[in-house]
């Protein structure tokens, strides 16, 4: 059987945002939107007067876009907005205005527009994922000299990192330690031939005990919702298998674990792509050299952090 454990990046992505999602952070973040976060954002539209190009770099399904769009009807602005990303991405609901373009396939270290191209650049939890410096110095060559970027990095510290450290060691255990998944497909494979049918399920059952034991301890402390849900699909698979052929629900299993593999590969890039406190502070330092103005403040919900919020540009219309 080939090997579902692993998958690249840009097909995990994309991927993701095929289901038409918003947020870069299940789970931990889907209220991103909202509260400090939308606070931040507005503040920082506040502060553009119409005309204005806005580029969102690693825009995913244009979650950022729709804000700015929100933002520039309610004051009866008109921005031209502009979002790339490397993986395919399927645009939010609204997102086919003619002032609005997404763009897939593009490499944030190398973007297609000249230089002094837009008024503002931003991310929302994206551009971190590049390799820095290059990301951020490419990412400001194209910001016009009278611009301003804003960018919400991913913080160390943060609640979202923690639920994706968290979901790592339960996917290690899903796809490695008790491999449910390649035991469950054994199983389905092996049903017409009732002694290999019984080794396999002796060893699904064992794999799934550890399962069940593992909710059972840990339900108060952690989010298991992760290995719930595996296990309820699993068990829909297997109890559904008379309702379809045996191919079909060897494919459904291969589907699932190739669901969570490419969970994995996401939140793998989301934690190479966090910045401590030191990190952050080169950011920050870099973007004063090219632009002359950066400031550095850690966003916090319910006391909780968020991410890093980067903002600056022309020193003159910082300061204005």
């Amino acid at each position: 059987m080939a090997d579902m454990r692993t998958t690249d990046s840009v097909t995990a992505w994309s991927q993701y945002w095929s289901a038409g999602r918003l947020s870069s952070c299940p789970g931990a973040a889907d209220n991103n939107y909202s509260g400090v976060i939308a606070a931040a954002w507005e503040a920082f539209f506040a502060t553009i007067a119409a005309p204005a190009e806005l580029l969102d770099i690693a825009c995913g399904n244009g979650a950022l876009l729709a804000l700015a769009q929100e933002h520039a009807r309610a004051v009866g602005k008109r921005w031209q907005l502009t979002g790339v990303d490397r993986a395919a991405v399927a645009p939010a609901a609204g997102l086919s205005d003619a002032d609005i373009s997404l763009q897939h396939g593009i490499d944030m270290h190398a973007l297609p527009f000249a230089d002094h191209s837009f008024v503002m650049v931003c991310s929302q939890f994206g551009i971190e994922y590049g390799h820095f410096p290059d990301n951020l110095t490419e990412a400001l060559r194209v910001l016009k000299p009278q611009g301003r970027f804003q960018f919400l990095l991913h913080c160390a510290d943060s609640a979202i990192a923690s639920r994706a450290e968290l979901q790592l060691q339960q996917i290690d255990l899903l796809l490695e330690q008790w491999a449910l998944f390649g035991l469950l497909q054994q199983m389905l494979h092996d049903e017409p031939e009732p002694q290999r049918f019984q080794l396999a399920k002796q060893r699904f059952d064992h794999a799934a005990a550890s399962a069940f034991a593992y909710l059972k301890a840990n339900r108060s402390q952690h989010d298991v919702s992760l290995i719930e849900q595996s296990l309820q699909q699993l068990g829909g698979i297997w109890q559904s298998r008379g309702q379809q052929s045996s191919a079909d629900a060897l494919q459904a299993c291969a589907d699932a674990a190739v669901a969570v593999a490419s969970l994995r590969q996401r939140l793998l890039d989301q934690q190479a792509a966090v910045l401590d406190q030191a990190q952050a502070e080169n950011w920050q330092q870099l973007a004063r050299q090219l632009v002359g103005h950066a400031e550095l403040s850690l966003l916090q919900q319910r006391g909780r952090a968020l991410g890093w919020c980067l903002t600056g540009g022309n020193q003159t219309l910082s300061a204005s």
